[in-house]
């Protein structure tokens, strides 16, 4: 078995051999960025030199509704494929974190205006401390749900397996070591999903070659992507 680092250093051997030095250095500082598990993407762009931009975490596509915080750590994380239209539907849910206090993450499909107005108001008042993020189609593949729970370490409450929401138990939610939200991405970290993330990664990538899922080889590129 060759170790890795002979293998680092025959890929910079090669380098050297067919590209400028310049270029060569951008690539090396690149791997000593990412690491073993890290993930490189190299993109076009309309500047008239090389940048290098390291990002942490796992990065989604969202819209996010209600945004109590820019940046949260510890926070409870619930993902739902469907719609969340009224409060009735989040009622032990909303009980349960105006008691604790606890910051909740709440990802879904769609939320309702009321459910929305509700949130915000009580956020306002220091009563909730919850972020209401929508992942649906017109911003993200419709597997990104699952993308996510994988990284958050839970499950997808799906009406389509028959769940509801009110049937789980808040104090069981996933914690997630860090957040970091803005208006239209989602920054996740979380060092307990890391072996997940990666067979999670390793099944996409297979997933290409062996055609085993009915999707596009652009799609799962992306989804390897935020991962």
């Amino acid at each position: 078995e060759i170790s890795t680092l002979i293998s680092y250093n025959e890929i910079f051997s090669l380098l050297k051999e067919r590209f400028d030095e310049h270029l060569v250095k951008i690539v090396q500082t690149a791997f000593e960025h990412a690491g073993l598990l890290g993930k490189i993407f190299v993109c076009d762009g309309s500047s008239d030199r090389y940048v290098l931009e390291v990002i942490s975490g796992m990065i989604f596509n969202c819209e996010t509704k209600v945004l109590n915080k820019k940046s949260c750590q510890n926070s409870a994380v619930l993902v739902v494929d469907g719609a969340i239209e009224r409060v009735s539907e989040l009622y032990n849910v909303l009980e349960y974190f105006s008691m604790t206090k606890q910051p909740l993450l709440i990802l879904a499909r769609r939320f309702g205006d009321e459910l929305i107005s509700t949130i915000s108001l009580n956020n306002a008042k220091k009563k909730l401390d919850i972020t209401l993020v929508a992942m649906d189609e017109t911003h993200a593949d419709v597997n990104s749900l699952i993308d996510v729970s994988v990284v958050c370490g839970c499950d997808v409450v799906s009406a389509l397996k028959g769940e509801l929401i009110s049937s789980k138990d808040p104090s069981t939610f996933s914690i997630v070591d860090s957040i970091i939200i803005a208006p239209s991405t989602l920054n996740v970290n979380n060092a307990k999903t890391t072996k997940s993330v990666e067979q999670h990664v390793k099944y996409l990538s297979e997933s290409i070659s062996h055609q085993s899922i009915s999707y596009s080889e652009d799609i799962i590129n992306k989804r390897i992507k935020s991962l």
